[in-house]
Order: structure tokens, then sequence, then C-alpha cells
């Protein structure tokens, strides 16, 4: 089966909600919403609490994740159980709103400094993400690997 923007399964009395969202972690992912279990598998949208993959030249787009942890914050409720790909536990609403401060927070940094003509070299060595890195260092996306991914997207729309 195939499908462009979203379908709905029904298997074992489970209602299965899948849809493409706008472009986030690449400009492919899928989000399964199992309605009546309350759980939500999110691909490597912002669901946790360390460093994720933009794919930036795969589509992704730092505002993308923004857009989308917000998007599954509207879909799922409080109770939901939000399943990452492979970037961590299950999580809830606690942990989205802190990802979603974190890239809110590190985006408007590194567009402020590419506006003011830092080059990558600077952005990265002014430790944009320092106040966030508490926690989200178990991951293979080290800080500065993440700064530059966000730079790369912002550079690109900045000019």
């Amino acid at each position: 089966m195939t499908y462009s923007e979203s379908m709905t399964l029904r298997f074992n009395g489970e209602e299965i909600y899948i849809y493409h969202p706008e472009p986030s972690h690449t400009d492919g992912d899928s989000i399964v919403y199992f309605r009546h279990a309350n759980v939500m598998h999110v691909g490597d949208v912002p669901a946790s609490l360390r460093y994720p993959n933009i794919g930036v030249n795969e589509g992704g787009s730092v505002d993308g994740m923004i857009a989308v942890g917000r998007q599954v914050m509207k879909i799922a409720n409080a109770d939901t159980k939000i399943i990452p790909g492979h970037l961590g536990p299950v999580i809830g609403f606690k942990e989205i709103q802190q990802q979603l401060d974190m890239f809110v927070a590190v985006r408007d940094r590194v567009m402020t400094a590419i506006r003011a003509g830092n080059t990558l070299e600077q952005v990265v060595a002014s430790k944009p993400t320092a106040d966030f890195d508490q926690g989200r260092l178990g991951g293979a996306i080290t800080p500065d690997r993440f700064v530059t991914l966000v730079y790369t997207d912002l550079s690109r729309r900045a000019k």
C-alpha cells in the first residue's frame, strides 16, 4: 500500500492513522498513531532529548522539525505514549515541549549569528547549544554536529 498524505487502517479492533508530515527529519517521514492504544510512533521527528539528525540534504529542515513536533502535540494527547525512532525511550508531551524549546532557541541563535555574518566555524565555537547539552550528549549527533546541521539549513535560506 502507498499513500500521499494519510491513510487509516483497521486491524484487530485498532484504528491506525498513518500520515506523512511536512518535511522535517527528511521529506519522507511517516507518523503512525494507534488511536485506541493511544500510542504514536514518530520516527526521528523531535521526540527525544538527544540531538536529532536533520536530513538537510534529504529535504529535512529545522522549521519542519519544529512544525511537526507541534503537530504531534495537536494529534496526540497528554496520555499518549510517544515512541521516537531510535533516539530514546517512550516519552510524553513534556519531553516534546522541551525538545521544541531547544529547537526554537538554537534556531534563533544560529539565525542571528548568520545574519551577523558569522561563519560556520564561528557559530560552532560560540556553543549555541551549551545550555541544552546536559542530558543530550548520549546520542550519535554531537552538539557541534547539530549546530552544523542547523547552520547548513538556515544559511541556505538566509541567502
